[in-house]
C-alpha cells in the first residue's frame, strides 16, 4: 500500500493552525515530522563519509588547508532535517546545507550525487580538465526509509487533524 501526504493538505493544516491561533500545535507537529526522519541522519552521514574517494591523501598541502576535512566530511556535516507547514517547501526534507562549502564549490554535493550532469576538475599542474564520476550515496541511502516516513507522516497528520477536530467539537 502506498501512502501519500499531499503538500496542499499540509499547507491547509498549517493555515488552520495559524487561523485558530494554535502555533503550539504547529510547533509540536513540525517537531514530530522532523523526528520521523531523524533516525536516517546518522546512517546518511556514515554513508557519505564512507563513500569512495579517489584522492585520499594526494591533495597538496594548500588544498588541505583550504578545505581540511574534504568533500565527503563537509557533505556529512551539512546534512540537515527541515520541516515546514508554509511556503514553497511544505513537508519534511533532508538536505545537505551548501554553507559548509567554500564559494564556487557550493554545488559540489549535487555533482557528486549525479544530480548535475557534468563534473569536471582540473588535472593537477596541467591545463587539461578531467571528467569526474558521480558517486550517489544520498538518495540510495534514503530510498529504503521512504515508506516508513510516509506512514509516520500520515499518522502524524491524522493525529493532529483529529486533535483539532476534537478541540473544535467540544462544547464550552
Amino acid at each position: 500500500m502506498e501512502v501519500h501526504v499531499r503538500h496542499s493538505d499540509l499547507r491547509e493544516l498549517g493555515r488552520d493552525f495559524r487561523a485558530a491561533g494554535r502555533r503550539d500545535l504547529s510547533r509540536d507537529m513540525l517537531k514530530e515530522m522532523r523526528g520521523s526522519v531523524k533516525p536516517i541522519v546518522p546512517q546518511l552521514r556514515s554513508a557519505l563519509r564512507g563513500s569512495p574517494s579517489r584522492t585520499g591523501d594526494q591533495r597538496t598541502e594548500s588544498a588541505r588547508q583550504a578545505r581540511p576535512r574534504g568533500l565527503r566530511d563537509a557533505m556529512a556535516r551539512g546534512v540537515q532535517t527541515k520541516a515546514s507547514l508554509a511556503g514553497p517547501r511544505v513537508g519534511v526534507r533532508l538536505r545537505i546545507d551548501p554553507r559548509h562549502f567554500p564559494d564556487k564549490q557550493k554545488s559540489l554535493p549535487k555533482y557528486r550525487e549525479g544530480v548535475l550532469p557534468r563534473w569536471r576538475s582540473p588535472n593537477w599542474g596541467r591545463d587539461e580538465w578531467k571528467q569526474q564520476q558521480s558517486h550517489p550515496v544520498f538518495f540510495p541511502t534514503i530510498r529504503p526509509h521512504i515508506p516508513r516516513v510516509q506512514r509516520d507522516l500520515r499518522r502524524i497528520v491524522d493525529e493532529y487533524v483529529d486533535r483539532v477536530a476534537r478541540e473544535t467539537d467540544t462544547p464550552e
